[in-house]
């Protein structure tokens, strides 16, 4: 190796020396901050346990999850790791839930959804993510819709999420799902019916309006005469104006209107007369 060629390899040598060392900078900063966050966390939870602060156990707790879920944020940005992004999501959900109080589930299973549905967003191969992101936000609503509506059955949401869910799948840019409609349609009719007999009024006035229409267009097609119209509503063939005599009239037949017939008479007798 020439003289050159030792210098280049050299100075190669110290330059990555000197981003090790700067990466190790760097990931020691990282982990400083993150120790001064968890010390100030320790800190909070110690003074709450000893009444200082009372009922900071559920700000401790976001707090906790909060910062692991900006971790994890931080860890799909440089790094590139979609499972870190729906790590992250899932944190922030946790965090959200404990201090939610009653609407904890709406939060938790909202923001899970979320990060399914982030998922899809940044990887589009991975297009089943639609199919959990979906159904968690929609379990968010009735989980929501139960706290905060005590006594009502929010079960056709459920449904009804579901058939947008799987109505999504068959509108996929590039590659629709063409499976999914069976699906999407089934939840949709079970939520139109969850929904309409279970204390919903929207749909069955609209169910009553849509007859109540037919029924009156129905009119112009004949439901009358279908009801009872009978001969009186027979309108005469074409061509021939009430009251023109019969077919038979009009070939020369018997008139119907001047009384019976003549009967023919007996060819023997006639004979009989001419002799």
């Amino acid at each position: 190796m020439d003289a050159q060629g030792y210098d280049n390899d050299r100075e190669a040598r110290r330059a990555a020396r000197r981003e090790r060392r700067r990466q190790r900078d760097l990931d020691g900063s990282r982990t400083a901050r993150i120790g001064a966050v968890l010390v100030i966390i320790g800190a909070l939870a110690l003074l709450s346990d000893l009444g200082v602060f009372s009922g900071a156990h559920n700000v401790v707790g976001m707090l906790l999850f909060a910062v692991l879920g900006v971790l994890a944020l931080g860890h799909f940005l440089t790094r590139g790791r979609p499972y870190s992004l729906l790590g992250a999501f899932a944190l922030f959900g946790l965090a959200a839930a404990t201090v939610g109080g009653g609407s904890a589930g709406f939060y938790f299973l909202g923001l899970l959804g979320v990060g399914f549905l982030a998922l899809y967003y940044v990887d589009r191969e991975r297009w089943w993510a639609i199919i959990p992101g979906g159904t968690l936000v929609s379990l968010a609503f009735v989980a929501g819709l139960d706290s905060w509506r005590p006594g009502y059955d929010p079960t056709w949401v459920l449904f009804l999420g579901l058939g947008l869910t799987f109505g999504v799948l068959t509108r996929l840019p590039g590659d629709p799902k063409s499976w999914a409609i069976f699906p999407a349609v089934a939840s949709l009719l079970i939520a139109v019916l969850g929904f309409s007999f279970g204390g919903g009024w929207l749909v069955p006035l609209v169910l009553v309006g849509v007859g109540v229409y037919l029924l009156l267009s129905g009119e112009r097609g004949g439901w009358r005469q279908a009801l009872g119209g009978g001969a009186a509503g027979k309108r005469p063939p074409a061509g021939r104006p009430d009251g023109a005599p019969g077919d038979g009239a009009a070939a020369g037949g018997s008139d119907t209107t001047g009384g019976a017939a003549e009967p023919p008479g007996d060819p023997e007798r006639e004979h009989g007369q001419d002799g």
